[in-house]
Parts: structure tokens; sequence; C-alpha cells
């Protein structure tokens, strides 16, 4: 069972000696890219982490990431009700 299995997307891939985005596809990496950039800095942001502290900031960062800072309160709130 492989990653691809376990997940609800397709995992594409780019090979990059030969160009950014894939001339068949389509599938680039510049948005994970930028996202992890990001998810990096705010790490930095708190100047260094546990590991067992790592866990809780990547998921917190998802979430405002994926509900955006204003609306994640929001979304929260949604999720419970519907729970």
């Amino acid at each position: 069972m492989g990653i691809s299995d376990k997940l609800i997307f397709t995992h594409e891939t780019v090979n990059h000696s030969e160009s950014f985005v894939n001339p068949v596809t389509g599938t680039h990496t510049q948005n994970i890219e930028s996202t992890w950039n990001t998810c990096k800095y705010n790490i930095k942001m708190h100047k260094g982490i546990l590991g067992v502290k790592l866990d809780e900031l990547l998921c917190e960062f998802m979430w405002k990431h994926n509900t955006g800072k204003r609306m994640g309160l929001i979304a929260l709130f949604e999720l419970l009700r519907i729970q």
C-alpha cells in the first residue's frame, strides 16, 4: 500500500532537470514550495520548538492556512455544529 492508496489526491511528480511544469499534466511544485516556506517562517518565529510541539504547530498552521485567519473561529464553530 503506497501513499496514493492512503490519501484522497493523486501523487504527481515533476522532473526539475527537464522542466518546472510537467508538460503533460500541468503539475508543478510552486504551491507546495510556497506553503512550506510560509510554514518554515512560522516555525522560525517561535525561535525553535520542541519536537513534541511540532505536530501542534503544524496542525495550527494547516488550520489557519486552510480556513483563513479571520474565518478560523467561525470554521471551528461550524465544525462543532456539524458534529
